[in-house]
């Protein structure tokens, strides 16, 4: 009758930190087979899973210059108490050069002042079109001049002026009205930190971080 013994130095099959020495027989081979398989299947569940491959959480339309185009129809001013700063927020509708992938394509706000531009990235939504109307926030400091639509780093599609006067012994901002495109305040490519804020639709100032 074959039979597993456990043997000194024998040689035989390793199963862990447990040598064992298989001799013949059908079934005290097949058990064991079985017990081996199971603790195959049981170590590949506990495996920590491979790392998914990186995915880009969003992207420019890619349109060339001009393509795009469109206007802000309202600009204000809000002073968000919560977290004590103005905030510029902005509506209106983008014509794109084409429909946008959902929550893929973005568009942006831009402050620009300084020498320098910063701004927020927005999707697009889950439904968008082509003929996009937008309604987004982005806050600003005394440094800045203007803000303005981009369809890329590079690409102002509408701007609005901004002014800032003392009163009551605070600094505070107005929209001056429509700034060109091409003035030399907007001129810097924007730097975009931070996440994508969820579009909201009216109010996604509230959003903005």
């Amino acid at each position: 009758m074959s039979r597993i013994r456990r043997p000194g130095n024998a040689a035989g099959a390793h199963f862990g930190n447990r040598r064992f020495e298989i001799r013949q027989g059908a079934e005290p081979v097949r058990r064991i087979r079985q017990a081996f398989t199971a603790t195959l299947i049981a170590a590949a569940a506990i495996l920590p899973a491979a790392p998914a491959a990186a995915v880009t959480d969003y992207q420019w339309l890619s349109c060339p210059p001009g393509s795009t185009t469109g206007h802000i129809s309202t600009a204000g001013i809000r002073y968000d108490t919560a977290n004590a700063r103005y905030v510029a927020e902005l509506g209106g509708v983008l014509d794109l050069c084409r429909k946008p992938s959902p929550m893929i394509d973005i568009y942006g706000l831009a402050r620009y002042g300084s020498g320098s531009a910063t701004g927020l990235r927005y999707s697009f939504g889950t439904n968008p079109t082509q003929h996009y109307f937008f309604n987004a926030g982005l806050p600003i400091g005394p440094v800045d001049q203007a803000v303005c639509v981009v369809s890329d780093t590079k690409i102002r599609v509408a701007c609005v002026s901004i002014t800032w006067s003392t009163i009551d012994g605070s600094l505070r901002p107005d929209i001056q009205g429509a700034l060109p495109i091409d003035d030399p305040v907007v001129s810097n490519e924007v730097y975009f930190p931070g996440w994508i804020p969820p579009h909201l639709g009216p109010g996604c100032a509230s959003c903005a971080g």
